[in-house]
C-alpha cells in the first residue's frame, strides 16, 4: 500500500512539475515577442550578428561582439566585411563600420517576423539594409552596397532588456 501511494504521489508531482514547465515556456516565448514588438515598434533595437555569410566561400563564425544598433533615426553598424569591393578609399576605408542618419525607413509585419528596410550614406560608399527580426529574437541582415558585393549575417536580438 506504502508503494502505491508513493508511485501516485509521484506521479501527480511529475504531472503538475510538467505542466509547470510548460507554461513558462510558453510565458517566456509571448514575453519575447511583446520584447520584440516594443522594440522594433520604438526603434530601439539591437542585433548582435553571429555568423557571416559572404557571396563567396563559406560562412564564418564571428566571436567578437558585432551588431547593428538602431536608435531611432540613426544607425550605429559595426559588422566585418568578407567579399569583394569593386571601389574603395586608399587603405581599405571603414567599411561597414560607421554611424549614419537612417533614410527611407519602412517595417512591415509580415507572419512571424518584421521585415525593415532602410538606407545609409556615408562618405564611402550608399547602403541598403534589410533587416528580418523574427518573433523569438532570431535575425537576419541583408546588405546591399554600390561599391562592394553583398553580404548576409545572422543573430540575436540583444534582449538583455527583457527580465
Amino acid at each position: 500500500m506504502k508503494t502505491f501511494r508513493f508511485v501516485w504521489t509521484a506521479a501527480l508531482f511529475l504531472l503538475w512539475a510538467g505542466t509547470s514547465v510548460a507554461q513558462t515556456r510558453e510565458e517566456k516565448k509571448e514575453a519575447l515577442k511583446a520584447y520584440v514588438d516594443e522594440q522594433v515598434e520604438a526603434r530601439t533595437f539591437k542585433i548582435d550578428a553571429d555568423m557571416a555569410y559572404p557571396m563567396s566561400g563559406r560562412s564564418i563564425p564571428l566571436s567578437t561582439p558585432y551588431g547593428l544598433q538602431m536608435k531611432k533615426d540613426s544607425v550605429d553598424v559595426c559588422l566585418p566585411y568578407f567579399g569583394r569591393a569593386y571601389q574603395i578609399p586608399y587603405g581599405g576605408g571603414e567599411g561597414l563600420r560607421f554611424k549614419a542618419p537612417v533614410e527611407n525607413y519602412s517595417c512591415e509585419f509580415k507572419k512571424d517576423r518584421y521585415r525593415i528596410h532602410f538606407e545609409a550614406t556615408t562618405s564611402e560608399d550608399n547602403f541598403e539594409f534589410s533587416v528580418d527580426v523574427y518573433d523569438d529574437g532570431s535575425s537576419n541582415i541583408h546588405v546591399s552596397m554600390r561599391n562592394r558585393q553583398p553580404i548576409h549575417y545572422t543573430g540575436d536580438l540583444d534582449a538583455t532588456g527583457l527580465q
